[in-house]
Order: C-alpha cells, then sequence, then structure tokens
C-alpha cells in the first residue's frame, strides 16, 4: 500500500498501476483539480438487508498540499437522479481535514450511507462531490465520480415512525371494503413554490394487497378550477418499481418533481394524486371507512404559489 510516494523528481506521479494499489477493491483513479487523486473504494452493501446501511471506504491520495477545507458530499442515487440517502463530513469522521494533508498522503476515510426508510429495492449509484463550504470552492474531477452499483434488496417494512412523515394520511385507494390494493400514507413537500419552480413531492405508500396490474401515478397542481399548471405521471419510483412487484404490507418511498408553469399566476393550488391504468385512463377509486367510493383521487393540502 502507499503512503508516501518519492522519487527523484519530487513530485507526486498523477496515476499509478493498478497493482501498486492493490488491496484497494475497486480501482478508479480520478485526478481533483490536480489537488488530489482519486485511487478507488472498498464498498460493503451486505448490511443494507439488515441494517439499511451501505459502508465503504475511499482511498484519496494528496498531490500537493491544500488550503482549502473540503467536505465530501456522498448521495445514493438511482438512474434519474433522486436521492435515498445521503452523507456529508470531512476525510476520516471530520477528524482529517484536507488542509491538513502532506503531499504524497494517502488517507482511508470510511463512511457510511443510511438509505431512506421505504427505500425501494433496486439497482443504485453514490456520487460523490468535495465541496468547501467557507471558499464556496468545489473541487471538480477530471470526470463524474460515481461509484457502485450498490443492490438494495427487499427488506421488512420500516415503521411508520421512521418515515418522518410531515403530512400523514390514511387513504386507501382500489378495491372493496374487505379487500384494498393500496393506502396513501402521506406526503412531504419542497419547493421555492414559483412560477417555473419545481415541486419536490415525496408519497409514502403501502401495498395491502398483491396487485396484477401496474398502475400509473399521476401529481397534477390544479388550481380553484381543476386547470391543471403543473403534472407528473410515472409509474411509481420513477418507472423502476412497478405496483405488480409490490408484495402485500410493503412500504414505498416514491418522489416526483413537479414543474410548475412560468405562467402560472400567483394564489392557491392544491396537488391532486392517484393511480390509474394507462391502458383505459381508469383510476383507483378512493374509500372511505365503510368501503363507499368516495373519489378517483386524493387532495392534498393547500399551497400558495407566489409571484416572482
Amino acid at each position: 500500500m502507499i503512503y508516501l510516494y518519492r522519487n527523484v523528481t519530487g513530485k507526486v506521479p498523477r496515476a499509478f498501476p493498478d497493482e501498486l494499489l492493490f488491496p484497494i477493491e475497486r480501482i478508479e483513479q480520478v485526478n481533483l483539480g490536480d489537488k488530489i487523486l482519486f485511487l478507488g473504494y472498498d464498498l460493503d452493501s451486505s448490511w443494507v438487508a439488515s441494517e439499511g446501511k451501505v459502508l465503504l471506504t475511499l482511498y484519496w491520495l494528496a498531490l500537493e498540499p491544500m488550503e482549502a477545507d473540503y467536505v465530501v458530499y456522498l448521495k445514493l442515487i438511482n438512474a434519474l437522479y433522486h436521492v435515498w440517502g445521503e452523507q456529508e463530513s470531512r476525510p476520516y469522521w471530520d477528524g482529517l481535514p484536507t488542509n491538513t494533508w502532506h503531499k504524497g498522503q494517502l488517507v482511508g476515510d470510511t463512511r457510511e450511507i443510511e438509505l431512506l426508510p421505504g427505500t425501494p429495492p433496486g439497482s443504485y449509484q453514490i456520487t460523490v462531490n468535495l465541496f468547501d463550504p467557507y471558499r464556496r470552492e468545489e473541487l471538480k474531477p477530471e470526470r463524474d465520480l460515481v461509484l457502485g452499483p450498490v443492490d438494495v434488496p427487499r427488506r421488512e417494512p420500516p415503521p411508520l415512525s421512521a418515515l418522518d412523515i410531515v403530512h400523514p394520511l390514511e387513504v386507501d385507494l382500489g378495491g372493496t371494503a374487505n379487500f384494498r390494493k393500496v393506502r396513501l400514507l402521506g406526503y412531504n413537500i419542497e419547493s421555492g413554490f414559483r412560477p417555473g419552480d419545481n415541486i419536490h413531492l415525496t408519497l409514502f405508500w403501502q401495498a395491502l394487497a398483491k396487485m396484477d396490474q401496474n398502475y400509473t401515478v399521476f401529481t397534477h397542481l390544479i388550481d380553484g378550477e381543476k386547470r391543471i399548471w403543473g403534472q407528473k405521471d410515472n409509474p411509481p419510483v420513477d418507472g423502476f418499481y412497478p405496483t405488480s412487484g409490490w408484495e402485500a404490507g410493503e412500504i414505498v418511498r416514491d418522489q416526483y418533481d413537479i414543474p410548475i408553469s412560468p405562467d402560472a399566476p400567483p394564489g392557491e393550488y392544491q396537488i391532486e394524486v392517484g393511480m390509474y391504468l394507462v391502458e383505459t385512463g381508469e383510476r383507483l377509486p378512493v374509500l372511505d371507512e365503510a368501503g363507499q367510493v368516495q373519489d378517483n383521487r386524493v387532495v392534498l393540502g393547500r399551497i400558495q404559489v407566489v409571484g416572482q
């Protein structure tokens, strides 16, 4: 293993033969601003099923001394860059800031990313970025640092309290009084709520029965006259986890970015959500406690779109 590289020139090489980097599990040499060389990483996903955590060790080599105090930002993402877990700190659990590194110093930087509760099974990747928050300076790599893949299996449903649902609901869709298909447990919402902004909406679903059809989720921003000023329709989890794959009792976190029309006038709006079959356009009915059909959509709380 390399700890300090010395040669007659006094310069740290910008690349090494792979055989010198053993036993790093995944060698991937990337130069970051001619200040740090990323050598590779070890990835342990064996804790995902039981603990909901990804463990990894990043290997950095200081090419030159630096004044910047970089924070390492990790994000667990799917193919559409929605975030399903993140971690940030200075190297070595804040114990080894980059502005203390010596030229040629090798740093093993162990970290863990905790998955958001309700993260669905699938294949994910990890993005790595370095940023000095004081100087507001990013250390840009010669190419994007994307690690993985990380395979997430189906896990036991988390307790509802672990989901951190800001707006809890309990609305059942589809079926009959004694056989309901899916429950909307609630939602979280983030946005600047200005024309042209995106509304980041997270829906929390629970499968009440095994479904043999694939439903599409609709999310519509509507005004008081039910005119649509923004929408995002797709199968759950960006299309990567269709409802026919859900198991009864499973909880699914489901993220959407709804664009607010640039022409949306300031005022009060609501978001309506639900599920439908693409083939027929038929929506799943919304049921009351007795199993009677109340509507074919769930109307979420009111929001205020402000002027530019």
